[in-house]
């Protein structure tokens, strides 16, 4: 497997084929967007590296957070080397996994740059990203839905936020204790159940 440093060093030539006549313009955030001072401008272009995310670093001191479409450190890649974010979002299911996403907060580390984990897809994937995150020092915090603790499907381990902090599951693996009798009882009908 290739470290960080090798594949910054394979990739670090690539640059964006766009010109400046082809660059569509960034769209300014509102003062009054601005002035509530938001965590983050989360994904305020399309996804993928293009001149126009400088040009919005030039028009806002909003910090920007984009990356749950990246799929793995080359797509990150541009967004570090330009500084066009202040903070990359990757999602382990669509950046290669643990390993993939682990990859990408190697190669932000290299450009001083934290991670927030994308998740809005579940208990097993607040799981997977707990433990990464707790593996990794540049991720200071996860996204997770309103209701990741209200799965009843997990109900002997359920995740435990409180006062916007997670305890990190210390049971093995992700530390997914599945509630079997919820399971069983919540089938499609006609749904057979794997033993």
């Amino acid at each position: 497997m290739s470290s960080p440093a090798s594949i910054l060093a394979r990739t670090s030539t690539s640059s964006s084929t766009a010109t400046t006549s082809s660059i569509p313009p960034a769209p300014s955030p509102s003062p009054s967007v601005e002035d509530i001072s938001p965590l983050y401008y989360e994904d305020p272009l399309q996804p993928g590296y293009a001149e126009n995310w400088l040009a919005l670093r030039r028009q806002t001191h909003l910090p920007i957070l984009t990356g749950e479409n990246i799929e793995l450190v080359d797509q990150a890649l541009p967004f570090l080397q330009n500084q066009a974010v202040d903070c990359l979002q990757p999602d382990i299911v669509l950046s290669g996994g643990i390993t993939g996403t682990k990859a990408i907060a190697d190669a932000a580390a290299l450009y001083r740059t934290p991670i927030t984990l994308h998740n809005v897809s579940g208990l097993l994937l607040n799981l997977a990203s707990q433990q990464l995150a707790a593996s990794i020092f540049n991720c200071p915090r996860i996204e997770c839905t309103r209701r990741a603790t209200s799965l009843a499907w997990a109900a002997e381990n359920p995740l435990d936020i409180s006062n916007g902090r997670m305890r990190i599951n210390d049971t093995p693996g992700l530390g997914f204790i599945p509630d079997e009798g919820w399971l069983k009882a919540h089938r499609y009908e006609g749904e057979p159940y794997w033993d």
